[in-house]
């Protein structure tokens, strides 16, 4: 069964023949039958994998083809149509029973390894190219070569110096990964010959020379073979061994520029520190990163090197954190209206001037936080930038009417619907989910159009708050006029000036009643099939939505043999079939 590795990735139908090999649950005895599979990746694990149809998409359908038993061991969601592949507690397993996912995985595996069956490894694979395409430019390693040590096998690995250091780092290992002996993996790798043997000549650039830094150069192209651009630098190449004094050469070889780039946040806690990375209690203080955010490009490789570089810090007691950050977002890319990516080649595009000028800042920066999901590569549209600014237009004047009224307090409903939205824009942000909180302050618009003498000043000092992140100018200029208002109805002084940029944040009144029903849209492969009016509490309950969609009739005889849900709160039910 010769497949690539991207073939057996794609979403197609999973073939694969029985063996009539059993193969023995270590933990359990039971017998398990062989499958030879296509889809099956061969770097994970040994290639060799135990199918968990209850918990990974592909192992269901491949169980659901081949009438193979599929069993929950984790508690948290309904396996009958579709996989559940999220954390929660062991079932249906007496070793472990009850346990929480990570806690069940470490029992397991201190239990293989007590009774000899098993023991924990880790696979590393980095698959970049990057090391491998020299550039002058990269971050130089900062290692010394000696030829005259290495034809006497010697080498930093065989001095003193190492085995002390490595002997006496009491490095302290994570607790999830304890089975991992670090220390001792470290000795035994100095005292491996072939090991030793292989660095022969090899020294760390003395800690005076640090850091070593690239030297000036009149040319930066790649060399005819294959070497670093650094080689040609003779006068930068040739140093001394910092064991035998004898002529050496410096590695010219650099690391690419993902290196310096993924651990750079560190300094940020301490940046004028000249005596050490940074001040432990200052690093103990700021880390991990509340929250990271970077470019769709830095997903994968800025993150897997981020956490590696992190990770070997925190386990040389450099840093007191596990983990880099606590959450790593990436924004997506606006690519031009032709639905390509922007290039001055292609003419398309969109300088954010010209928007400005013609249409206003927050008209632009609105635009931009409703033109689609913030992960997501969307396309410019300049009918929906004429939209935003007619909903702009619109508030305007809105607001001046409920301005020129002068009431002071709006109605009930008027009240309860600017609570409700409070509430919706507070997820929304919290969960970057941008395009929905503009798209809530639209909807609000409408209703207050229809209800102009349901608002009242109250009310609209607190449209204008949650405003004010997605159109800080109108917002501004609005509630200087709203403090205009309120001070000669008061007798305020109106001259001493705040800004709306500096007010607490709206909080929700918790006494507002609960929201009237909202329908619910149910599509069967993306086609209308049914509308469903659901409880405005229990909107964002998936499982009371779930169970009453699948009991309506309409959604029963058109429902696939085996098919999955797609749930969107409030909006949509679609189940898809697979």
């Amino acid at each position: 069964m010769r497949m690539s590795e991207r073939s057996r990735k794609q979403e197609k139908e999973k073939t694969g023949m029985e063996t009539g090999f059993k193969a023995l649950n270590p933990v359990n005895g039971e017998k398990i039958p062989v499958w030879v599979c296509d889809y099956v990746m061969t770097d994970v694990g040994t290639g060799a994998i135990m199918g968990v149809p209850a918990h990974d998409e592909r192992d269901f359908k491949f169980a659901h083809k081949h009438n193979l038993p599929i069993r929950q061991v984790v508690a948290g969601g309904d396996v009958s149509h579709e996989a559940y592949e999220g954390e929660g507690k062991a079932m249906n397993s007496e070793l472990i029973q009850g346990l929480e996912t990570g806690e069940a995985a470490a029992r397991i595996l201190g239990w293989l390894e007590e009774k000899g069956a098993g023991k924990l490894s880790y696979s590393l694979h980095l698959r970049d190219w990057v090391f491998s395409r020299q550039h002058y430019w990269g971050e130089p390693i900062p290692m010394v070569f000696c030829p005259k040590c290495a034809g006497q096998g010697k080498s930093w690995f065989t001095t003193r110096e190492a085995q002390e250091k490595i002997r006496n780092a009491n490095i302290e290992v994570p607790n999830k990964h304890k089975a991992l002996e670090l220390t001792k993996t470290l000795e035994q790798r100095i005292l491996n010959l072939e090991f030793t043997a292989g660095m022969a000549g090899w020294y760390p650039a003395p800690e005076e020379v640090l850091p070593v830094k690239l030297p000036e150069v009149e040319k930066y192209q790649p060399t005819q073979t294959g070497e670093s651009p650094l080689a040609n630098v003779i006068s930068w190449v040739e140093t001394k061994c910092p064991e035998c004094g004898g002529k050496a050469s410096r590695e010219t070889d650099t690391m690419p520029n993902w290196a310096g780039s993924s651990w750079y946040y560190l300094r940020y806690c301490d940046p004028h520190n000249d005596k050490s990375l940074a001040d432990k209690d200052k690093l103990a203080y700021w880390l991990p990163v509340d929250w990271y955010n970077g470019g769709m490009e830095h997903v994968t490789l800025h993150l897997l090197y981020s956490r590696f570089w992190h990770k070997f810090l925190y386990d040389i007691g450099a840093v007191p954190t596990d983990e880099p950050y606590h959450k790593r977002t990436s924004h997506g890319v606006i690519l031009g209206p032709d639905r390509r990516k922007m290039s001055k080649s292609k003419g398309n595009v969109i300088n954010p001037d010209d928007v400005v000028n013609k249409y206003g800042a927050d008209t632009l920066r609105m635009y931009e936080m409703f033109i689609g999901p913030f992960e997501q590569m969307v396309s410019w549209s300049w009918e929906g930038v004429e939209g935003v600014n007619r909903y702009l237009k619109r508030v305007r004047v809105l607001a001046e009417d409920t301005l020129s009224s002068r009431r002071k307090t709006g109605s009930n409903q008027a009240w309860a619907r600017i609570n409700r939205l409070i509430v919706r824009i507070d997820k929304d942000l919290e969960e970057m989910k941008f395009n929905t909180a503009v798209a809530a302050m639209m909807e609000y618009t409408n209703w207050w159009m229809d209800h102009k003498d349901d608002m009242g000043l109250d009310g609209l000092e607190i449209y204008i708050k949650l405003l004010a992140p997605m159109a800080p100018f109108l917002a501004e200029e609005t509630y200087q006029r709203l403090r205009e208002t309120t001070a000669n109805q008061d007798n305020l002084n109106k001259n001493e000036f705040t800004s709306v940029h500096l007010q607490s944040w709206p909080k929700a009144d918790a006494s507002v009643t609960p929201e009237e029903n909202v329908t619910v849209v149910v599509q069967i492969n993306g086609k209308l099939r049914d509308r469903v009016e659901i409880p405005g509490e229990k909107t964002n309950d998936r499982n009371y939505i779930e169970k009453i969609v699948l009991e309506r009739e309409k959604v029963k005889v058109k429902l696939p043999e085996m098919y999955k849900i797609i749930f969107i709160p409030g909006k949509i039910i679609n189940i898809v079939g697979v």
